[in-house]
């Protein structure tokens, strides 16, 4: 049964590789507002952006306690909490150990294997279609340290089927993809999100975020924080969450960058509904 569940998982991911259109442009700077992670070494590969709104714990770690206290003591180690360092975690498909048992996902950070994956993940298809490209994933982690001293780790990477976005990151700095919020308006814009999601039922994207302003009804005039998708606008926040990222995004638009954040595009009755992972307000 568990071959049986795998293979139809494997099928509909690779069923969704086959939908997805890739630039070919080298991938663009990447950072959240609060600090910037570092891209991986290339070379495994030309290093892909994965997903980042989820949390996947690390297996294994208790094998490679010194590879993780190497990886405290590097820039992570400046961060405010000794507890939850940020990191840059590699992703790559191990050989297979033995006829019987399929490939496996390991975890890489600084060059060096610091655990694996389980196979429930179904993250094996995605990062295969990545090696047979010659490319490798690579996502946001955290690494803990529990009070007898020993590390953890874990990932912040989506669901197997939205971990790969279907466009590059190229000049966006992006928001941290914490706490999901609805994007509204998208009923003016079903033809290009019918188009973005093609047969899927869901996938994610790399989003622009711009300021502009509601036009009509009650909050006219009130700035917007507009969402972008392959240069067209497919929706916009509500006013009142638009005030509550302006923090977040006015730094950014001052220093002439681009903010950006991670989006999923999802089918429901009611047509292609959008929903972007932004950082967690504070109370």
């Amino acid at each position: 049964m568990e071959w049986l569940l795998a293979g139809v998982l494997a099928v509909l991911v690779v069923g969704w590789l086959a939908l997805r259109r890739r630039s070919t442009e080298p991938i663009g700077a990447w950072g959240v507002v609060a600090g910037t992670l570092p891209e991986p070494s290339p070379a495994a590969g030309r290093g892909v952006r994965l997903s980042s709104f989820g949390r996947v714990p690390v297996l294994g770690t208790g094998e490679h306690q010194a590879e993780l206290a190497a990886a405290a003591r590097g820039p992570a180690a400046a961060a405010p909490t000794a507890r939850n360092l940020p990191v840059t975690a590699v992703l790559v498909t191990a050989p297979a150990v033995g006829v019987d048992r399929p490939g496996a996902v390991a975890v890489e950070v600084d060059g060096r294997q610091v655990g694996r994956l389980a196979p429930e993940c179904g993250y094996l298809p995605v990062l295969a279609y990545l090696a047979d490209r010659g490319e490798v994933g690579w996502c946001p982690a955290r690494l803990t340290r529990g009070a007898g001293g020993s590390y953890g780790l874990y990932l912040q990477a989506g669901e197997a089927d939205v971990l790969l976005p279907r466009n590059d990151p190229n000049g966006l700095d992006l928001l941290e993809a914490h706490a999901p919020v609805p994007v509204i308006g998208t009923e003016d814009t079903q033809p290009i999100l019918e188009r973005l999601l093609g047969a899927a039922a869901r996938a994610a994207f790399f989003a622009g975020l711009e300021l502009g302003r509601i036009a009509g009804g009650r909050f006219d005039g009130e700035p917007a924080l507009q969402v972008m998708i392959g240069g067209a606008v497919v929706g916009h926040l509500t006013a009142s969450v638009t005030q509550d990222y302006l923090g977040w995004v006015q730094p950014v638009l001052s220093a002439g960058r681009r903010p950006g954040a991670e989006a999923v595009l999802h089918r429901t009755p009611r047509g292609v509904q959008v929903t972007v992972h932004l950082p967690p307000i504070a109370d």
